[in-house]
C-alpha cells in the first residue's frame, strides 16, 4: 500500500485478513478461489459447479452454494443491484407485469439478506472450516 504522501506502508496480511474474516492459511492453501462480482467462488477447480448452467442470475447465491464466500468488500455490489431490483420493480408495477415482479421478489429478497448480513459486519461464508475441512482428530481417521 502507498501513503498519500507516496511512501511504502507494509501491509500486515494476518491483520487485514482477520479483520475482513478471513481464513488467511485456507486462502493461501486455495489460491484458485475466483473473484466474482458478487462474491468468490473457492470450488477446487477439480471439481465441476453443480450451477453453472443456469446463468440467469448468480447461482452461487441462488443456489446458496457451500463455496460461495462475501465480505463487506461487496456490500457495494449488493446496493447497487438492490436499488436497479427495486427500479425494475417500479416499472413492472406502472406496467402491471405481475409475472415479473413474482419472478424477481425472490431475488430481491436474498439480495437484501447478504447485504444486511455485510452491514452487519458478517461475511457470507458457505461452509465454516469445521464442516469444509477435516479437522485434527478427523484427519487422523482418514
Amino acid at each position: 500500500m502507498l501513503s498519500p504522501n507516496g511512501n511504502i506502508i507494509k501491509a500486515d496480511l494476518e491483520g487485514q485478513a482477520k479483520e475482513n474474516g478471513l481464513e488467511l492459511e485456507w486462502i493461501r492453501h486455495n489460491m484458485d478461489s475466483i473473484r466474482l462480482d458478487h462474491g468468490f467462488c473457492i470450488k477446487s477447480p477439480k471439481l465441476t459447479c453443480d450451477f453453472l448452467e443456469q446463468a440467469l442470475e448468480p447461482p452461487c447465491i441462488k443456489n446458496n452454494c457451500r463455496s460461495f464466500h462475501a465480505d463487506h468488500t461487496f456490500l457495494s455490489y449488493y446496493k447497487e443491484q438492490i436499488s436497479k431490483i427495486e427500479s425494475d420493480i417500479e416499472l413492472y408495477q406502472k406496467s402491471n407485469r405481475l409475472r415479473s415482479i413474482e419472478l424477481i421478489q425472490p431475488k430481491l429478497k436474498r439480495y437484501k439478506e447478504i447485504a444486511s448480513s455485510l452491514e452487519a459486519g458478517d461475511g457470507i461464508y458457505g461452509l465454516s472450516k469445521d464442516r469444509r475441512e477435516y479437522m485434527k482428530k478427523e484427519r487422523n481417521e482418514v
